[in-house]
């Protein structure tokens, strides 16, 4: 048995074509924060960071920020995930540029001290959202 089969030219063109248009459709949205000068994590094609993830969010996070700083982008598969720590940012993000700026926000935004199954962000109570360090946003 031959390990590589005898095909034509054209068909190794067409398959060597093919596989060079699969990576670049799974890694199409991962030049975003490279673009704006965000750092963060290299993403895999079409997986992005979630692999990061088997040893919790919060030991993913916590790592993202010792390494980035106070604000870094991941990926959630090919979704851009826009990181703050940063309390000042952060209600400048929620508060003041909440619908002129940052309006492509999921509706459920995952935090790891912060219980929202049913919550967006700008439904929760200002109580809530003033005694928490960090809020992932999510483009």
């Amino acid at each position: 048995m031959d390990l590589i089969p005898n095909l034509a030219v054209e068909t190794w063109l067409l398959l060597a074509l093919s596989l060079v248009l699969v990576y670049l459709y799974g890694t199409r949205s991962h030049g975003i924060f490279k673009k704006l000068g965000i750092p963060g994590p290299t993403p895999l094609p079409f997986v992005g960071n979630v692999l990061s993830y088997r040893q919790g969010i919060w030991k993913f996070d916590s790592e993202c920020h010792k390494k980035y700083g106070k604000m870094w982008g991941s990926y959630d598969g090919q979704r851009p995930v826009l990181a703050i720590t940063d309390p000042d940012m952060i209600k400048a993000v929620l508060v003041k540029e909440c619908y002129s700026v940052f309006t492509n926000r999921r509706i459920c935004a995952m935090t790891s001290t912060i219980k929202m199954q049913t919550h967006s962000v700008t439904t929760l109570p200002p109580a809530i959202l003033q005694s928490q360090h960090g809020v992932s946003l999510f483009l």
